[in-house]
């Protein structure tokens, strides 16, 4: 059976066992035999604390990295690695014991297995030491009755965890029945993943994803009553939602069988809340906002001309503690006047408002909810946050946007993340995607004795049983999408945050 823990309440717990002098063990591994146990048994060459010397010229802040010091495996490592390209080859290591040791001696292992360098620690605790290679510490308690090896590690990131993977699926194009689509649009509802694709001979088909990270679809040609927008297509948890090309709003519980509902509809925003959906609607010789509740349509003000009608982010909810109702929001887009937005558009289930702008203006933008990172007070401590990423999108030269930007309070504030997430070089000149979030279920052996795992900064939850851990890695899948000219691209992109693919810290 598994267990679920809390990260933030196991770190706590630790913690508080460790500065109360206690020994932890990060990895007890059940399946050692008793031959194979290295655990130290006597307090007389327990390693107290392990840290580093400050040196600015080898990373940021070496003086506050954490080290765990194993005492089930004789490990000493950081968990939470070294920026990638940190310099470790002339480290000084502060080193403190639970009693008086009579020996206390630091060797570096060279490839062939022969010591190239041996450091009484003891008389000699300033000469620096090569961390690239393997290095021990030999400890002998000061009755010279007990000793022990401790294997010293200092793990630096092999990949930079704060970029973003881009991939675009070699191996497959979006799902469709026919090559070359002419038009698609994907969305989630209640978590799985469908797309409604115009076929190249202007038939359709229905596309159920059953496994979306292995590109597995159910596809099925579907017969419309009316000739849609396909670019419209909503869904909330229950219904799909979408626009004829007559301005008539239509729904469907299975994408199959569908509902006209009401008339004169220019565009679909989205969903608000559970299930209601707003959009722009012309009465008379005048735009409106309007909301399709359950049965009813209720048509409000007049949309003005810097209110985008086309080529928006999709629309995206989110709740706080100050209001019982959901506030929801895009951004971008091209406006009723012709020009592009750079606005975020927010709607509180009775008025329109803007709350933030881009600092670019955008049209086309994907629209996603992600896990991000960003430092704490002291540089050395890294803590997840919840962000919204605005990815991709034409800007007003009609050139495709690499840059990714992060909101941290929901729209308000947009900040440029490095450029180690932006788009690769080589992503189309494509905009308008369909944009969503595939969890990823990921698991490592907890039992590797540290030589396999990669370690992140701290983040959510995870499962773990025996000596496996599980936890969720969010994918980003970006699909179709049309060129500046208005050509339709079968691509599927895949991005991940690094630090995301690798191991919780536990």
């Amino acid at each position: 059976m598994k267990k679920s823990f809390n990260f933030r309440t196991a770190f706590i717990v630790s913690a508080t066992i460790l500065l109360s002098g206690g020994w932890v063990a990060c990895n007890s591994d059940s399946k050692k035999s008793e031959d194979d146990e290295v655990a130290v048994t006597s307090s007389t060459v327990a390693v107290n604390s392990f840290s580093l010397k400050a040196d600015k010229n080898a990373a940021a802040s070496l003086d506050s990295v954490f080290f765990s010091i194993d005492l089930n495996n004789a490990v000493i490592f950081n968990a939470d690695s070294l920026p990638k390209g940190a310099n470790i080859s002339k480290l000084v290591p502060v080193i403190s014991f639970a009693s008086t040791m009579s020996k206390a001696e630091i060797a570096v292992i060279g490839e062939q297995g022969d010591t190239i360098k041996k450091v009484n620690y003891l008389s000699n605790t300033t000469d620096s030491i090569d961390f690239s290679k393997k290095v021990v510490l030999n400890v002998t308690s000061f009755d010279k009755l007990n000793t022990i090896e401790y294997r010293l590690k200092v793990n630096v990131h092999q990949q930079n965890p704060d970029s973003i993977g881009w991939k675009k699926l070699e191996v497959a194009e979006m799902p469709s029945r026919l090559s070359d689509p002419l038009r698609s649009k994907s969305v989630l509802k209640n978590e799985v993943a469908y797309t409604l694709v115009e076929e190249a001979d202007h038939s359709y088909s229905l596309c159920q994803a059953t496994d979306v990270l292995n590109n597995e679809w159910e596809i099925k040609e579907i017969t419309l009553p009316f000739q849609p927008d396909v670019e419209s297509l909503v869904a909330s948890a229950s219904e799909f939602y979408i626009l004829s090309d007559s301005d008539i709003l239509y729904s469907s519980a299975d994408g199959v069988s569908w509902n006209e509902l009401a008339e004169g509809w220019k565009s679909i925003i989205g969903i608000y809340g559970e299930n209601d959906v707003i959009g722009i609607k012309e009465s008379g010789d005048e735009w409106r906002h309007v909301i399709y509740g359950a049965t009813t349509e209720n048509v409000g003000e007049v949309i003005p001309g810097d209110f985008p009608v086309r080529s928006r982010s999709s629309f995206v909810n989110v709740k706080n503690k100050w209001s019982e109702e959901p506030t929801g929001f895009f951004i971008g887009g091209v406006c009723r006047n012709g020009s592009i937005s750079s606005a975020t558009w927010a709607f509180d289930g009775n008025r329109w408002a803007t709350l933030g702008s881009l600092p670019y203006r955008m049209e086309g933008a994907s629209l996603v909810g992600y896990t991000m990172f960003r430092n704490t007070s002291s540089a050395s401590k890294i803590k997840d946050f919840d962000a919204w990423l605005a990815i991709g999108g034409f800007n007003e030269e009609n050139e495709l946007n690499r840059s990714i930007f992060a909101s941290f309070d929901n729209g308000v504030t947009w900040v440029s993340t490095n450029a180690s997430m932006s788009l690769p070089e080589d992503f189309p000149q494509i905009a308008d995607m369909s944009a969503f979030i595939i969890n990823r279920q990921m698991n490592a052996d907890l039992a590797d004795d540290w030589t396999l795992v990669k370690r992140s900064a701290t983040r959510g939850s995870y499962d773990i049983e025996g000596t496996e851990i599980y936890w969720n890695c969010p994918y980003i899948f970006l699909t179709g999408g049309y060129a500046a000219d208005g050509k339709h691209s079968s691509d599927i992109w895949r991005g991940v945050l690094m630090r995301l693919n690798f191991t919780p810290i536990i």
